[in-house]
């Protein structure tokens, strides 16, 4: 007979996938057929099993997701998911996508009870119709649980076949063991006797020994796993995709859009014709929300979003962020695109006419930051470059000037990897053609000095500063004058 197991805490660092790795090896070792589950978004029990979360296609949030939407699937599922490991125990993975498998069984929650829901499907019960076909494969199935996403604990809690807790401190505390608020340096305490301490010390008066042979005991000679050491201080923001990656999901998003005739407007007025328009591909944001809702599903038809700046989902359902306006793809030296930014519709400050297109809010789940790439636009092949702030500005500019090439800061400060980018492109003279409004703003200034310092130690490089009529701010409305004037 199967027995499933549920190992859960309401508070994180109490060994939850220790015990859950450790009780499966113990019972391994002794014959039986056992599969843990990792119940968890952060993946632990998967890392110290020796998989790499991020590189698995099939985890527990596919499964989840499959028996959601296409119970008929998950039988096709399974076997692929189910990985073998050499502590003779079997293993359903997670990584950071069962966070969508959660936000899933929300969207389920808040509709089972409605007029279209499945009353008599109940989203708590999901994770054990999944494992019942598990049951005649394992004599015990161990599922470990994370810290949040409350409805993956109440499936983990609903298939499992019962929850018990003991007091194992060697007195007569049985069933008066609490563990402690994270804000204390205890880790659990007897409500009855009132010991209390950390995982050593329990194990110490458990045993009868000293700290110091319990730490030696559980570290050295024994059987214990140990979970991979975290690094202080960890950065959890999630780092933007390869750039090939960004560019087939940023090309194939823009396949997709189209260019309003507003839109379209303020670019001839800029001085662009519509086959250096087309050819740009400038194309105008989605409005409404139910047209980015179809946009995501059109691109992650053949694509994975997690980690394209811009995307998020929303109640499980991947979608586009960002302001109204229209985009304009920021390209490398090889014409890839390495982001979008959005020239804005509606202006709330002179100064913040254009935005990133970026998913990096902390309210945005599954959503990825964007970075100030620098812009290289025009004939690749020159080696002479014009120095500018701003991707549309170096656009309309080099088209202005006989396809001049342009390579584009992100601002006047936003300057990491132009040196790079200038020694790759073989340039050896450099125009400098920021803005005007140097000659009264100091800020913009100082930002041009040091810009102008870096890129000097770029050996043999030839510098100079190209300046007209201040009148027109930016060299792109120098240009169109000029042409005006013929």
């Amino acid at each position: 007979m199967c027995v499933t197991m549920t190992v859960c805490a309401c508070k994180g660092g109490v060994g939850k996938s220790t015990t859950t790795l450790n009780l499966g090896a113990a019972l391994a070792s002794a014959g039986k057929r056992v599969v843990v589950v990792d119940n968890d978004v952060q993946a632990n029990l998967t890392a110290a099993l020796g998989f790499t979360p991020a590189e698995l296609k099939h985890t527990l949030a596919k499964l989840l997701l499959a028996a959601i939407d296409s119970p008929e699937d998950v039988e096709l599922h399974l076997p692929r998911t189910i990985l073998h490991t050499d502590s003779c125990i079997d293993l359903i993975p997670a990584n950071a996508k069962l966070s969508d498998a959660a936000a899933r069984l929300q969207v389920m929650q808040l509709s089972q009870y409605g007029a279209m829901g499945e009353a008599d499907r109940p989203c708590e019960k999901i994770m054990a119709e999944l494992l019942e076909s598990l049951r005649s494969s394992y004599d015990y199935i161990i599922i470990d649980c994370g810290l949040k996403h409350e409805l993956l604990t109440v499936n983990a809690l609903a298939a499992a076949d019962y929850c018990r807790g003991l007091c194992r401190v060697p007195q007569d505390c049985t069933g008066y063991l609490a563990d402690r608020g994270a804000h204390t340096a205890a880790r659990y305490r007897c409500n009855l006797c009132g010991e209390h301490g950390n995982s050593v010390t329990l194990y110490a008066r458990t045993k009868r020994v000293t700290n110091r042979e319990a730490y030696e005991d559980l570290t050295g000679g024994s059987n214990i796993y140990l979970l991979p050491a975290r690094s202080e201080p960890r950065n959890t923001e999630r780092q933007p995709a390869a750039l090939a990656e960004r560019d087939a999901v940023y090309a194939e998003m823009l396949s997709f859009l189209t260019l309003s005739d507003h839109h379209r407007a303020n670019l001839r007025e800029r001085g662009l014709n519509d086959e250096r328009i087309e050819e740009n591909g400038y194309k105008s944001m989605p409005e409404r929300e139910a047209d980015r809702r179809l946009l995501a599903r059109l691109v992650r038809a053949d694509h994975d979003l997690l980690g394209i700046p811009g995307f998020y989902t929303r109640y499980g359902e991947w979608t586009l962020a960002g302001p109204n306006g229209f985009l304009i793809p920021v390209r490398d030296k090889d014409g890839l695109i390495q982001g979008l930014k959005i020239r804005l519709d509606s202006e709330t400050s002179p100064n913040r006419k254009y935005r990133w297109l970026s998913s990096r809010d902390k309210h945005l789940q599954n959503g990825t930051r964007s970075y100030s790439w620098i812009h290289v636009t025009g004939d690749r092949t020159r080696k002479r470059a014009y120095i500018t702030e701003g991707p549309l500005k170096g656009d309309v500019a080099s088209y202005l000037a006989n396809d001049a090439l342009f390579v584009c800061t992100g601002g006047v400060n936003a300057t990491r990897g132009l040196k790079e980018t200038l020694e790759d492109l073989g340039i050896t003279e450099v125009v400098e053609a920021m803005d005007m409004d140097q000659m009264v703003n100091p800020q913009v200034r100082n930002g041009i000095l040091t810009m102008r310092k870096e890129i000097m130690k770029i050996p043999n490089i030839k510098y100079s500063k190209y300046s007209w009529n201040p009148a027109y701010k930016g060299v792109d409305d120098y240009f169109l004058s000029r042409v005006a004037a013929m």
